[in-house]
């Protein structure tokens, strides 16, 4: 859990947000799952350095943009290459094996 003494939970939040409505609106906009995979990943850093910039001081968080960035990049590597591998292939199998097919297909016809 991260911790809400300096609010770690509230930026994550924010980047979780981002994250999951960046990916739905590149999905829904047509790209492929490693395109949004990697544009979602680009926009939780982004939001999470704009909630910095916005609430952070306001809430005692007083550490710097790119010290912010920097620390946030070295830390969260593992997880960003986990991303970047399982969730496509979570992705390619829940569509492959889902009754209904994929919600993002294109229809093999188009009027």
């Amino acid at each position: 859990m991260p911790p809400l003494a300096p609010p770690i939970a509230l930026l994550m939040a924010a980047e979780l947000a981002a994250l999951a409505g960046v990916a739905g609106a590149a999905r829904q906009g047509g790209l492929g799952v490693w395109p949004s995979c990697v544009l979602a990943l680009i926009g939780s850093r982004v939001a999470g350095t704009l909630a910095l910039l916005t609430a952070g001081h306001a809430l005692g968080y007083n550490v710097g943009v790119w010290q912010y960035a920097v620390l946030n990049l070295a830390l969260a590597w593992p997880g960003l290459a986990l991303q970047l591998t399982v969730v496509p292939a979570a992705v390619a199998l829940v569509e492959k094996t889902s009754l209904l097919g994929s919600r993002f297909a294109r229809p093999a016809c188009e009027p």
